[in-house]
């Protein structure tokens, strides 16, 4: 994107008739947001706290895939190979 500076007439310039409306709109939309939350604040139902709210419950539907983490009760990869049997290093095998 390039760093071009337009004061508010050069932008409306640019932007189409449509644009234009439906930035007026959500611009009212957000006004009134916050007309009705300050009243909400100043009548005590509602807590404005400062930051971001990040919702972290799943969606409807949502399916979480877990993989089995294969680990070793020691935590080693020689245990590992005690473990399932191979007894041998690998370079030691016979087959």
């Amino acid at each position: 994107m390039s760093d071009i500076k337009m004061d508010a007439a050069e932008y409306d310039r640019y932007l189409s008739v449509s644009e234009a409306a439906t930035h007026a709109a959500a611009v009212a939309s957000n006004d009134a947001f916050v007309l009705a939350m300050a009243k909400a604040v100043k009548r005590g139902r509602e807590k404005v706290v400062p930051g971001t709210f990040v919702d972290l419950t799943p969606p409807v539907g949502a399916l979480r895939i877990r993989g089995d983490v294969v680990m070793s009760a020691c935590g080693s990869p020689a245990a590992m190979c005690m473990e399932s049997g191979g007894g041998q290093p690998i370079a030691a095998r016979r087959y």
